[in-house]
C-alpha cells in the first residue's frame, strides 16, 4: 500500500529511537485503534500518516504508547507516541516507519530529501505549492 504511492507521496525511515515527534505545529486528526499510526495536520494543511513499524497493526496496540488523542494541538518537537523497539523485533516485524502526506495531490509536489543522517531538525520533505 505505500510503496505504490497510493496513500500519497512520503518516504520510511527505521527510528534510532523509541519516540515519534511532531514534525510541525498542528493538530492530531487520527489515532488508530491499535495505537500503530497516528495522523497529523499542520497548521498550514499538509496531513501526515505517521505508521510505526510494517504490518504492526497486528500486534493490537501492545508495543504502542499514545501521548496525545484526536483534536490534541502540539507543537513541533513535542512526542506524539513512544513504541517498544524490542518488542516489534521479538514479533519478527519491522520498525520501519512510512510518512505520508496523504493530501499530496492538493500540491504541485512532495519533494524527498533522503538523508542517512539522525538530525531532527532537517527537512526530509519539501511541499511544493500549487
Amino acid at each position: 500500500m505505500f510503496g505504490s504511492g497510493a496513500m500519497g507521496k512520503g518516504y520510511a525511515v527505521e527510528p534510532n529511537g523509541n519516540n515519534i515527534v511532531a514534525p510541525f505545529d498542528g493538530t492530531v486528526v487520527m489515532v488508530a485503534p491499535t495505537k500503530h499510526a497516528i495522523g497529523l495536520r499542520s497548521n498550514s494543511g499538509i496531513e501526515l500518516l505517521i505508521h510505526v513499524g510494517l504490518d504492526t497493526v497486528t500486534l493490537d496496540g501492545k508495543p504502542f504508547t499514545v501521548h496525545v488523542k484526536d483534536g490534541d494541538s502540539f507543537k513541533a518537537g513535542d512526542v506524539l507516541m513512544t513504541f517498544d523497539r524490542d518488542m516489534i523485533a521479538a514479533h519478527n516485524l519491522s520498525s520501519i516507519t512510512p510518512v505520508i502526506v496523504t493530501n499530496s495531490s492538493t500540491y504541485a509536489d512532495v519533494l524527498v530529501q533522503p538523508s542517512d543522517e539522525t538530525d531532527t531538525t532537517k527537512p526530509i520533505l519539501t511541499i511544493v505549492h500549487q
